[in-house]
C-alpha cells in the first residue's frame, strides 16, 4: 500500500509527499521544460522581429554584415576570455584554492559563446554582456543566493531528518593515571 499524502507543484516539479519525509521525491520537472520552450519561442520571435526591423532600416546586406561581424568579434573575445579563465583556474588549482568561481565563469563564457554563434541581435547582445566579468560576477552572486534560498539547497543538507542532529563542541581524550586506578 502506498502512503502518498499530497501531490503538489514546487519550483516547476511535481512533488510526491509521503507520510515519511525521507521518502518524498521529485518526479518530473515538467514546468522547467515548458519554461525553456516558452523562452526559446520568445527569443526566436524576437530575433525574427529584430531582423525584419533592422533589415528594413539598413537593408539586407547591412544586416548580414552586422551578423557576420558580431560572430567573428564574439569568437575573438570568447577565445580571450576563455583563455583568461583557464589561466585563472590553473592558478587557483596550483594554490589549492576554491575552483568554484573560475568554473562558474567558464560556464557563463561557454553560454556566451553559444549565444554569440547563434545569429541574431538579442542573442549577440546577451552573449557580449556575458563576456564582461562584472556582469558574470553579478549573475554568479545572484545564482548562489537563489540556490541557497531554494528548496534544492535544503534537500542537499536536510536538517529535519530525525536522528541526524549535529552537536558542535570540542573533545579531549583523557587517560587515567596509575594512581587513580582502583585497588583490586
Amino acid at each position: 500500500m502506498q502512503n502518498i499524502v499530497d501531490l503538489s507543484l514546487n519550483y516547476g516539479c511535481v512533488i510526491v509527499k509521503s507520510l515519511n519525509p525521507v521518502e518524498s521525491k521529485t518526479l518530473i520537472p515538467i514546468l522547467y521544460f515548458m519554461r525553456l520552450l516558452l523562452i526559446f519561442i520568445t527569443v526566436l520571435l524576437t530575433e525574427v522581429a529584430l531582423f525584419v526591423t533592422i533589415g528594413d532600416k539598413i537593408g539586407v546586406i547591412g544586416t548580414l554584415l552586422i551578423v557576420i561581424i558580431t560572430a567573428i568579434s564574439g569568437t575573438t573575445f570568447l577565445r580571450y576570455q576563455g583563455l583568461a579563465t583557464l589561466v585563472s583556474l590553473k592558478k587557483v588549482l596550483a594554490e589549492g584554492g576554491n575552483v568554484a568561481a573560475p568554473i562558474l565563469h567558464g560556464a557563463l563564457i561557454f553560454i556566451a559563446g553559444i549565444l554569440l554563434l547563434t545569429p541574431g541581435f538579442l542573442t549577440d547582445t546577451i552573449g557580449f554582456s556575458l563576456l564582461i566579468p562584472a556582469i558574470r560576477l553579478i549573475i554568479i552572486r545572484y545564482g548562489i543566493k537563489k540556490f541557497i534560498s531554494s528548496n534544492e539547497a535544503k534537500t542537499l543538507y536536510p536538517d529535519d531528518v530525525p536522528g541526524d542532529e549535529v552537536i558542535e563542541g570540542y573533545a579531549k581524550e583523557v587517560q587515567q593515571h596509575n594512581s587513580e586506578q582502583q585497588p583490586q
